[in-house]
């Protein structure tokens, strides 16, 4: 809850990975902010590890408004929800630990975007950077992008947070900050985006889709907003590439005659039961791709 007594502009959650020397970058990059007061901001380090030896390594940055709150040995869902539970800022933003923000002037460029509290938007939007790896894992150039579904270089006003009664779902891995920031961005904010690199996202290498949770993350964001209301265009199009990507998941791990798999498929489709553009427009999807030897709607629905 927000404790209306607070100065603070932004609170960063920060997951720390187990590794002092990238923890220790990621604290740096905040620390080495310049153009407004520190006492603005609030840094809140979410660990599995003893937070008393950390607050006596980490005791270099006293000028800081550092928290530890250790998280159990849950998904990550639960240590982002803590942290969120335990913020005093206006504004919330989430750091990986692996990561660092991009420039000394980041948190500067967020400052003087937010706007006052009479006229803040819900959700600020910037850059990512990120290394493009040749063969032999060498950076060989550098890209931004602010693409919806990542949760980095993006900064939450908590009053919208709150108005939505938006939390990580804790029963995803692979796909629990997609899954968010989906949410937050159906609601159809008030949001703002800036042609500013803010964030730098270091290589992760190459991450394994998961079906199961993909057609579970897919589900669980379109009862969320069928429970919204959101306008039916918006409604139709993310059931759409819900469905869409979901197949395309199906057919590269071959797992199109798994009767399971193809139930929990067949439940997502069961969303546009009533909306008969919804089989039309995933059919043609389907053509497009000449993937109708293999998948169609109608096998699908079979499974229901």
């Amino acid at each position: 809850m927000l404790n209306e007594k607070s100065k603070k502009n932004l609170s960063i959650l920060v997951l720390d990975h187990n590794d002092d020397e990238s923890l220790l970058h990621a604290i740096s990059s905040i620390n080495n902010q310049i153009g407004f007061k520190k006492e603005l901001i609030e840094i809140i380090i979410l660990t599995r590890r003893n937070f008393d030896e950390l607050s006596v390594k980490f005791a270099i940055f006293s000028d800081l408004d550092l928290r530890y709150i250790f998280v159990p040995e849950t998904n990550d869902g639960v240590a982002w929800n803590m942290g969120l539970s335990a913020m005093h800022g206006a504004w919330v933003t989430f750091l990986d630990s692996r990561d660092q923000l991009y420039a000394d002037g980041s948190l500067l460029d967020f400052m003087n975007c937010m706007g006052t509290p009479q006229n803040a938007v819900d959700i600020l939007i910037f850059k990512y950077v990120y290394p493009i790896m040749d063969d032999e894992n060498r950076v060989i150039d550098f890209k931004n992008a602010d693409y919806a579904n990542v949760i980095y270089g993006k900064y939450f006003n908590w009053n919208f947070i709150q108005r939505m009664n938006l939390q990580m779902n804790s029963n995803l891995d692979r796909y629990l900050l997609d899954d968010f920031v989906s949410r937050a961005l159906a609601l159809r904010p008030d949001s703002k985006w800036y042609d500013y690199a803010n964030y730098f996202l270091s290589d992760r290498g190459e991450i394994a889709d998961n079906v199961e949770e993909f057609i579970e993350y897919r589900h669980h964001f379109m009862q969320f907003i069928t429970e919204k209301n959101v306008q039916r265009n918006d409604y139709v199009s993310d059931l759409v590439w819900s469905i869409t990507n979901a197949s395309e998941l199906v057919l590269a791990a071959n797992l199109e005659n798994n009767a399971i798999i193809l139930k929990k498929l067949a439940a997502l489709c069961e969303f546009g039961s009533k909306m008969g553009e919804v089989a039309i427009l995933v059919n043609d999807y389907f053509v497009d791709k000449g993937l109708t030897n293999r998948i169609s709607y109608q096998k699908i629905m079979e499974y229901k």
